[in-house]
């Protein structure tokens, strides 16, 4: 099978499972769930910098626009789609606005955990849980994001690889 994702080629590893992965940049998503598909298994790997901009607000045309496509995208075709919760971390947020920032980081968060009620091909991996157990020092690396607009740090590609891996064998 098939299986597109970006950045976590080298990561993904499964010893049961012969596939071929194809890797789009984030800008592509809107594209690749808009067509009819042949893969058997779509990655979208979500990060916060796609929904939310600097000043923290919430484009949630752009998210609510998201998650019709993705549940039109599974209601005709046969492929799995993977997603991840979308994480609340931030070093930059002071504390009194920090509360409000994860509120609206739940917000999307139960969106994308109502789609798995929804629809039986879409799986949602929970992110927060992963860095949280690795640490926030530990899992992001601000150098990634201006390399491949991925904050993680290698570590932590190898954890959300290990985790996709696990979703993907089930």
């Amino acid at each position: 099978g098939n299986i597109v994702t970006n950045s976590f080629h080298k990561y993904i590893k499964s010893d049961n499972l012969n596939f071929t992965i194809k890797n789009y940049n984030f800008n592509q998503v809107f594209q690749v769930l808009n067509s009819r598909s042949e893969l058997d298994v779509l990655i979208v790997h979500l990060t916060k910098d796609y929904f939310i901009n600097d000043g923290y607000s919430v484009n949630y045309s752009l998210f609510n626009l998201f998650a019709k496509t993705a549940y039109d995208f599974c209601i005709s075709n046969k492929t799995i789609l993977i997603l991840n919760n979308i994480d609340y971390q931030n070093e930059e947020v002071v504390l009194s606005q920090n509360f409000e920032f994860q509120n609206k980081i739940n917000i999307l968060n139960k969106k994308l955990f109502n789609l798995t009620k929804k629809i039986n091909n879409i799986f949602l991996y929970d992110l927060n849980t992963s860095l949280n157990r690795l640490g926030y020092n530990n899992s992001f690396l601000t150098r990634n994001n201006f390399i491949f607009k991925m904050p993680y740090s290698v570590k932590m590609l190898s954890v959300i690889g290990a985790e996709y891996t696990k979703i993907i064998e089930q």
